[in-house]
This record gives C-alpha cells, structure tokens and sequence, in this order.
C-alpha cells in the first residue's frame, strides 16, 4: 500500500478561501439593484418615469 501525499499547492491556503465564504446574497442584492437602476432609466426614457430614481439606485 502506498503512502503518498497529495501535491501542495504554491499558494497559500488562505489566498483563495475568502471566495469560498462569499455570501451569494451579496451577488444577487448588488445584480438585483443594478437590474432595476437599468429597468428604471429604460422607463424614464419610454414612460416619462422620474429619472432622479435611476439615478438614485445606479
């Protein structure tokens, strides 16, 4: 039975690890906003909408 090891890595262990602990609300809030500063600034231009909102949210 052989006992060999896994081959280590060149970079640290704690280089790449705060992308796997990145809370995916964080992703899905900030695209969220950014879809709806988009939609709003598409109907301030068609639908006469308030433009200080798109404003606001971008």
């Amino acid at each position: 039975m052989s006992t060999t090891s896994a081959p280590q890595s060149a970079e640290p262990a704690h280089a790449s690890s705060w992308l796997a602990h990145f809370p995916i609300t964080l992703f899905a809030t900030v695209m969220g906003t950014t879809g709806l500063a988009i939609a709003w600034h598409k109907s301030a231009q068609v639908l006469a909408m308030p433009h200080g909102v798109g404003i606001g949210l971008s």
